[in-house]
């Protein structure tokens, strides 16, 4: 999970040589995020490309917060692409503290 400016997001997004070159160093699939954004801006970064429709968050019992994010659907891509980053985010999220 790379943190960057909205613009550099934008340059590495649009070029698919610098994303792949970004990729080899890594030597694994890179999640590009804003630097200082809010956590539906977050969520969406984290989806991209699949587009997010609304995002709630309830606290149950424990005071733990729980997200659900509404996403519109364009086939099976997408429904793998989601299964696949929600349980990534899942594990990120164990360890992280969103504001």
């Amino acid at each position: 999970m790379l943190s960057l400016a909205k613009n550099d997001i934008m340059t590495i997004r649009q070029s698919r040589v610098f994303y792949r070159l970004l990729q080899d160093q890594f030597q694994e699939k890179i999640w590009l995020v804003e630097a200082d954004e809010n956590n539906k801006k977050f969520i969406e970064d984290m989806f991209f490309p699949t587009k997010i429709l609304s995002i709630n968050a309830v606290w149950v019992p424990g005071g733990v917060q729980k997200t659900k994010a509404q996403y519109l659907e364009n086939g099976l891509l997408d429904f793998q692409l989601i299964q696949t980053r929600s349980f990534k985010l899942s594990k990120i999220s164990e360890t992280l503290t969103l504001r």
